[in-house]
Order: C-alpha cells, then structure tokens, then sequence
C-alpha cells in the first residue's frame, strides 16, 4: 500500500512540474517575442493611428461613390438624392468616431514616455 501512495505522489509531482515547466516556458516565449518588443518600440500607437484615418476617410469616400448614384435616382424619380436608407448612419458614426479615436491616439502618443535607448 505504501508503494502505491509514493507511485502516485511520484506521478502527481511530475505531473504538476511538467506543468509549471511548460508554463513558465510559454510565458518567457511570450515575453521575449511579443512582450518585450511592444514595450520598446518607440511609437506602437502610429500603425493604429494609419488605419484610424482610412475608417475616418471613409465618410468621404462613400459620399463620393454614392454622389452619382443619388443624382440618378433624384433624376429618375423626382426626390432629392441624398441618403433615404439608415444604413449610411453607421458608416458615418464611425468615421467620427474614428476621428474622435485618431486624436485621443494622437495625444497617447505624444504623452507617452519615451524609454531611453540602451547602452551600447
């Protein structure tokens, strides 16, 4: 009976240490590959700020696209031809709040403090 007890505490511990091993090298993999790197970079934020202009732009973009589209159907039928669908009230929605977001990043980055360089 006693051997059977110290075989299952054996295979418990091991089982447990093969666990905080893994985990422990899945953290420091994390750490030296994603971690680490992100806190040094100098501007992280300004590839977020890229994409939060193209969104911001978009109102732009669909006004023009659908400037033509709109003078057809106001010819066709008589109506004035701006937007008669609530669907371009998203669109619209978050381009602001892209351009909200664009300048709250903006002060983000400006704000943040910047990590002195290493020594060589």
């Amino acid at each position: 009976m006693q051997r059977r007890t110290m075989r299952m505490q054996t295979l418990w511990i091991s089982i447990v240490g093969v666990l905080a091993v893994t985990i422990y090298a899945a953290l420091a993999a994390v750490q030296i590959l994603v971690l680490n790197p992100l806190a040094a970079a100098a501007h992280p934020l300004i590839p977020a700020m890229g994409f939060l202009v193209l969104l911001m732009l978009g109102a732009g973009g669909y006004f023009i696209a659908s400037f033509g589209a709109g003078m057809g159907l106001a010819d066709a039928f008589g109506i004035g031809g701006g937007d008669y669908s609530p669907w371009a009230r998203p669109l619209y929605a978050v381009s602001a709040l892209s351009a909200v977001a664009l300048v709250v990043v903006g002060v983000m980055a400006a704000v943040r403090p910047r990590s002195a360089p290493a020594a060589a």
